[in-house]
């Protein structure tokens, strides 16, 4: 008897060391759950000076002024466009929809004390349609006693909360998100390594818009050389096209094929910009499919209600991209935010 007792307690015993050894742990309240990495910030990484690179934020800034919270876009190609919220006149400050065509300069930072110029800080802000071209609505971002001269408001302390990123987003994974300056964008479209082989226009399930692809970018990477061979896709870049670019010249459909190319390029670094179209005058939406509308975080030269954005030309253009391109502030364009990689 005794020495079935043993055999059964050696059993019991060398299952127990098993299971310690292979078993997956019991799933309890404080069991740690680990996220996929970057699942705001996209993993590739692109040049934006000699020394510096940075990531993507996964899609387009958004805000409901309802609960006065910031989110981004649920995917790269998401735009709301002409439509509640981008395009209401009046409650915006209270109304439960998402926008994500904002005024430069319009994180929500109240300055009015150090620069009281600056009274359309809030993120819905959108002033009325101006008399000429010649009279333009002020006070959005800092004002050109703070900030002058092509400067951008990361140059000083007291105007860095302008930028949407470094004001809203303090915690987590997107601590550090900011907007791009006009000299970024700049060198990312024009001057890094291969820089007119990594971009080109695009259609993405139906939404017009621009990829851009990461600095170590490879086509024969195997998912994505897999992918890609399934859908019979092959890229055409600016490099590759040489002069009328169109948003026809790189098709992915929204087929199962498609979405698995995109996924496989997404997962590799792609970038996907859309056509947002813009918020012209008050709350008319317009170009919503056609232009691809960003703003930098840099004011131009010489005129004091105005600031820098990149403008993606429409189709059938012979120019891509336009990154000296500059608009009265209370525009509305599209904000994407990045993140500086850590060396």
């Amino acid at each position: 008897m005794k020495k079935y007792l043993f055999s059964i307690v050696g059993l019991f015993c060398f299952c127990g060391l098993l299971c310690a050894q292979e078993c997956p742990p019991d799933v309890t309240a404080t069991t740690a759950v680990v996220f996929k990495r970057h699942s705001n910030i996209l993993p590739g990484c692109f040049s934006v000076a000699a020394d510096k690179q940075v990531r993507f934020t996964k899609g387009n800034l958004q805000y409901n002024a309802a609960y006065k919270s910031w989110r981004f876009a649920e995917h790269q190609w998401t735009v709301i466009g002409n439509a509640a919220g981008n395009n209401t006149a009046t409650g915006r400050a209270t109304q439960d929809a998402w926008i994500d065509l904002f005024g430069w300069g319009t994180s929500g930072y109240d300055g009015t004390n150090g620069d009281p110029s600056a009274v359309n800080f809030q993120p819905y802000a959108s002033t009325s349609a101006r008399t000429g071209y010649a009279t333009n609505p002020t006070g959005y971002g800092p004002s050109t006693d703070l900030i002058t001269n092509s400067q951008s408001w990361s140059y000083r302390d007291e105007t860095k909360n302008y930028d949407w990123g470094v004001y809203n987003f303090t915690t987590g994974e997107e601590a550090g998100v900011r907007t791009f300056t006009h000299s970024e964008w700049q060198y990312i479209i024009n001057t890094r390594t291969n820089a007119h082989k990594l971009r080109g226009m695009a259609t993405l399930f139906g939404r017009c818009g621009a990829i851009l692809l990461p600095d170590d970018w490879s086509w024969a990477t195997p998912a994505v050389a897999k992918a890609a061979a399934a859908a019979g896709f092959e890229f055409r870049s600016r490099y590759t096209v040489g002069s009328v670019v169109r948003y026809t010249n790189n098709i992915i459909e929204d087929t199962d094929v498609g979405h698995a190319l995109w996924t496989a390029m997404e997962e590799a670094g792609a970038v996907f910009l859309p056509a947002a179209g813009y918020r012209a005058y008050g709350t008319a939406v317009t170009q919503v499919n056609e232009y691809i509308l960003y703003w930098t975080s840099t004011t131009y030269t010489t005129l004091a209600d105005q600031s820098h954005r990149v403008r993606f030309f429409g189709p059938n253009s012979d120019n891509d991209f336009a990154v000296g391109s500059y608009d009265p502030r209370y525009e509305g364009d599209a904000v994407r935010l990045v993140k500086d990689v850590t060396p």
